[in-house]
């Protein structure tokens, strides 16, 4: 947001200063100095808490036990929605009180900053471009080709294969494996143990075996995207497998050859994308949720957790279930088949 105050990272900060860096309304006065983000259970006095009455964009609203925590906790001020009354100690009114707590907590858990150069433990190509703001850490492999941007960051034991390209600022974990033929885009965050990259799955049966078709698409991921831990994306088998920007995915997740991921796409812990898939910009998929190949899921649609994703899935739709289906005829199926139980259970 434009406007917001020029601040040393990581300092603390006054209540004014908080509420010009996130854009909000101060109410209330105290000389405090704040140091961090907290949860209402565990907040002190220099401490900052956040709390929405309304429903929030998963439409839930708070309990009365969790609307009592926050009365009752002891942080010095708080970010609010406007729906909140009297927030019993100095304010910051914002319309969204979770965003307004995120931009907080990245200015006081300022970044680990990383020592440009080669680590000498590192193997580096002789053809390798690394731009001289880059980081690579001890026992990192960059391969024949690879092009590594500027204020890129390889952390310890990472592989880099021929011809991948690493955009500027972005940061590999330990362990972390890309094959050729990928490109990675900025602001990137790729936690350790994932792998970009690797051959889809893709066979083809011969009459005795089957017969690998080779994967030589690579991947190609946009700006701003964070993988977890021990994630997997499959290269495309003659064009990229597609990650668009903004996109984040949880830990174990599976990404299929040729799939494409729209803009901001969630895919939360275990969820997996099969092959040829293609998913609209801002569709989140819930835990351990699944699709077969070859669909599509349309802009802003929500797959519950372990739905099971048999056909497509239009824009904005709510879906849940194995198969999945509308939301509301899954609860209506589900208390269908609680009554036939209950009704068993009398005979």
């Amino acid at each position: 947001m434009s406007g917001r105050p020029n601040l040393e990272a990581g300092a603390a900060l006054t209540a004014a200063q908080i509420a010009a860096l996130v854009s909000g309304q101060l109410e209330g006065e105290t000389q405090q100095l704040f140091t961090r983000v907290m949860d209402v259970l565990h907040a002190a006095a220099e401490h900052v808490v956040f709390f929405r009455v309304g429903i929030d964009t998963m439409g839930r609203s708070p309990s009365q036990a969790e609307v009592q925590a926050f009365v009752d906790c002891k942080a010095g001020l708080a970010l609010v929605d406007h729906s909140v009354a009297h927030a019993g100690r100095p304010c910051v009114r914002v319309a969204n009180p979770a965003l307004a707590a995120a931009i907080l907590a990245r200015h006081f858990e300022a970044p680990q900053k990383y020592v440009a150069g080669v680590h000498p433990s590192a193997v580096v190509a002789e053809d390798a471009q690394l731009d001289a703001s880059a980081s690579i850490g001890p026992l990192c492999v960059v391969s024949s080709g690879a092009k590594i941007g500027a204020g890129a960051v390889l952390v310890a034991q990472v592989f880099v294969g021929p011809g991948a390209v690493i955009g500027a600022h972005t940061l590999l974990f330990p362990h972390v494996s890309v094959y050729e033929r990928v490109t990675l885009g900025t602001a990137c965050v790729v936690h350790s143990g994932t792998t970009i990259g690797a051959p889809g799955f893709g066979y083809v049966w011969d009459g005795q075996r089957h017969l690998p078709m080779p994967q030589v698409g690579g991947v190609r991921i946009g700006n701003d995207v964070e993988i977890g831990t021990n994630s997997c994306i499959d290269s495309g088998t003659f064009q990229p497998t597609l990650i668009g920007d903004g996109c984040i995915l949880d830990n174990h997740v599976q990404v299929g050859h040729n799939a494409e991921l729209g803009r901001a796409v969630v895919l939360c812990g275990k969820a997996g994308i099969s092959g040829s898939t293609i998913v609209g910009d801002g569709a989140v998929f819930g835990g351990q949720a699944a699709t077969v190949g070859h669909l599509t899921v349309g802009a802003g649609a929500k797959i519950a957790a372990r739905a099971a994703i048999m056909k497509d899935v239009p824009a904005g739709a709510t879906v849940a279930g194995f198969p999945a289906v509308d939301i509301k005829q899954y609860q209506r199926d589900q208390i269908k088949l609680r009554r036939l139980l209950r009704d068993a259970d009398k005979k």
